[in-house]
């Protein structure tokens, strides 16, 4: 503003300057001295039109600047709203609810709670290969109380993000990563915790693993918390014949074991 007055001001200056200078040339009839104030007068009159033009340039670039930004900021809440719709939507398989949870995450919406569970979606909820490269900060995931219960969440990234009393029963988790995770009350019965990767997790509860499993070799057996391990389980029933998860051969049960502490 302050900066426009003087330009202005200037060009009245330069302007009452030349036409009296005019005035007073063609009293005394000199005619070049008219000539040369009547070039800086109009040349005083291009410098105010330029920076007239440049104000109103600029302008009209804020403005299309704050349109943008609006429109920008409108787009990005009807996705937000669309990605929860996915979410509700009660839909199977790849439904683009993997999609959806990342990119409410790297909004840094909350996640407590949200249900991903076989019962509620009428099947196997596609959730494979979730957060893994996600390009936010992990750590700031909140996904307590969550329900992944019978979904697919293969080389899944769970890794430092908050799951107090998430719910893994019946989940495919084949390689996910749990790492640095509080398995406070979570649920982790009947999974498939083939190579999933339990290292340095804080807290964690023994009654988590009844009836998880992973196929029959010991190189899928799930990488085991700080002072523990697992092995494999051969049950069997009452005529001594074996028992299998889910009735496939393939597949055995596991068992988490305490380590015992070396004698000082």
């Amino acid at each position: 503003m302050k900066k426009g007055l003087v330009i202005w001001l200037l060009f009245v200056v330069v302007a009452g300057f030349s036409f009296g200078f005019t005035l007073i040339a063609l009293w005394f009839n000199k005619v070049e001295w008219a000539s040369f104030a009547i070039t800086v007068l109009a040349f005083g009159a291009a410098i105010y039109a330029i920076y007239n033009q440049h104000k109103e340039s600029k302008k009209a670039e804020e403005n299309f600047k704050e349109q943008f930004s609006l429109q920008k900021d409108a787009a990005l809440k009807q996705e937000i709203i669309g990605a929860w719709q996915v979410l509700a939507n009660k839909a199977s398989g790849n439904s683009g609810k993997k999609e959806a949870i990342e990119f409410l995450a790297s909004q840094n919406k909350e996640l407590c709670g949200i249900d991903m569970s076989k019962k509620t979606h009428g099947g196997e909820v596609y959730l494979a290969y979730l957060f893994k490269g996600f390009e936010g900060d992990i750590s700031k995931i909140d996904l307590t109380h969550a329900k992944f219960s019978g979904a697919n969440l293969y080389l899944a990234d769970f890794s430092e993000t908050y799951l107090f009393g998430a719910d893994f029963s019946e989940t495919y988790l084949f390689g996910a990563d749990f790492s640095g995770v509080n398995l406070g009350r979570i649920n982790f019965s009947g999974a498939n915790l083939g190579i999933v990767d339990f290292s340095k997790i804080e807290m964690f509860d023994d009654k988590a693993f009844i009836d998880c499993y992973c196929r029959f070799s010991n190189i899928f057996l799930p990488k085991p918390p700080p002072g523990y391990k697992f092995e494999i389980e051969n049950r069997t029933d009452e005529n001594n014949q074996p028992i299998y998860p889910k009735n496939n051969p393939d597949y055995r049960y596991i068992k988490l074991i305490k380590l015992k502490e070396p004698k000082l």
